[in-house]
């Protein structure tokens, strides 16, 4: 759908307007192209439909026999709607950052979780035989080149290039190619992926689970107070602690949970709250240290409390972009 907006008082003076007007109003069927003229009374003859819309904000169309309230854009939201419509006409793309964790698995991966690989990446040309025919996919998938293995699109780019509305930066975006230096390097920097999940699914794990994708859910083996037992409240502390690895000060753990009370910090109920949240996520069996550590001091979440299912997906998705011919992700 293709709409001209025409400025208010450009309509009544131009006369290129007129043969469109015309046109359009004698299109016996819908067409792809709309001509909106703003505050032209001199035009009334020339268009399909009239919308006038008075002080009270009643929108009539007589073409139409309706009369509703108009959806009107409050002026003070003007300015942020023009701000958005202007950051939307950059098309520029620009490449995604290195991720900004210290993890071992962030050294492969950018800010989005995605794989990534160095410029100098592998040809995405098929590398077929001389009696393979090239426009047949299934010859593809049993010839299948050095590149295309090492993908997890199983045949050349020219076979989705020719089919499908996608371009050669978004195949590689989608399904970088990669080696074997590359798929080894992103297996060993995460040995522990494999038990993580199987943890994730066990029921019976002692671990404490935090749910960021969807609904926020913690699963932990503790308990909350009976009396008040306040699950969302604890569930939005060990999400805001869980998403701080680098740990959080007292001072802006207490700001940040009660905003609105600016000598909070001193309050028993900082600490207490911490110690609830301590209580519910238990203790690791193998060391007998709480997952939370004691202690409000610099850091009061550290270590353990690192089982988000989004961390899983973070960790994953390199993984998964490594090869398709390696072992299957689980």
């Amino acid at each position: 759908m293709h709409v001209l907006l025409i400025a208010p008082g450009a309509g009544e003076s131009s006369a290129e307007l007129a043969p469109l007007l015309t046109a359009l109003k004698q299109q016996p069927s819908r067409s792809a192209v709309a001509v909106v003229v703003a505050n032209a009374p001199a035009r009334a003859d020339d268009v399909r439909w009239q919308l006038t819309i008075d002080d009270a904000g009643v929108l009539r169309i007589p073409a139409l026999d309706l009369e509703l309230r108009a959806h009107q854009l409050p002026a003070e939201e003007a300015a942020s709607l023009a701000q958005m419509l202007v950051l939307a006409a950059v098309t520029e793309d620009r490449p995604v950052p290195p991720a900004h964790g210290d993890e071992p698995w962030d050294r492969h991966s950018d800010a989005c979780g995605g794989l990534r690989v160095d410029a100098a990446e592998p040809s995405r040309q098929p590398l077929l035989g001389p009696d393979v025919a090239d426009d047949e996919p299934a010859a593809r998938l049993a010839h299948p080149s050095t590149e295309t293995a090492d993908s997890v699109l199983p045949l050349p780019a020219p076979s989705y290039l020719d089919r499908a509305a996608t371009t050669e930066p978004d195949l590689r975006a989608l399904a970088p190619a990669t080696d074997e230096r590359v798929r080894r390097e992103v297996e060993s920097a995460d040995p522990d992926l494999d038990s993580d999940l199987a943890e994730w699914a066990d029921p019976s794990s002692p671990r404490p689970k935090l749910t960021l994708l969807g609904p926020v859910e913690v699963r932990a083996q503790g308990s909350l107070p009976e009396r008040n037992p306040r699950r969302q409240f604890y569930t939005e502390i060990v999400a805001y602690l869980a998403t701080r690895p680098g740990g959080v000060t007292s001072e802006r753990y207490a700001t940040a949970l009660w905003p609105d009370e600016p000598d909070v910090v001193g309050e028993t109920k900082v600490r207490q709250s911490i110690s609830v949240v301590r209580a519910w996520l238990g203790t690791d069996p193998a060391t007998g240290a709480d997952y939370l550590p004691s202690g409000l001091t610099a850091a009061v979440c550290e270590g353990e409390l690192d089982t988000a299912k989004w961390e899983l997906s973070h960790r994953l998705l390199p993984l998964g972009q490594r090869s398709v011919g390696s072992r299957p992700v689980p």
